[in-house]
């Protein structure tokens, strides 16, 4: 079967299935969508960092997050375009 991508709302923040994507990234993306609101995008606090002022766009730091399957919280930011 092919890869699938499952996700909502104009903001792209589907994940593949089949094939194999595995690891603490995955994990941690997966949880970060499942935790965002509606129409809500969230990121890590690195993404302003490596994005500076070229992303067009404002973050919000929401601090640190707790994430299940996570050992320790995870900083996390909301993006607004």
């Amino acid at each position: 079967m092919g890869d699938r991508r499952t996700g909502s709302g104009g903001a792209r923040r589907g994940h593949l299935r089949g094939r194999g994507r595995r690891g603490t990234p995955v994990v941690e993306a997966a949880r970060r969508v499942a935790a965002a609101g509606p129409g809500q995008i969230l990121a890590t606090a690195v993404v302003p960092m490596v994005a500076g002022g070229r992303a067009g766009a404002r973050f919000t730091d929401l601090g640190p997050m707790e994430l299940k399957g996570l050992a320790a919280p995870v900083a996390v930011c909301e993006l607004q375009v």
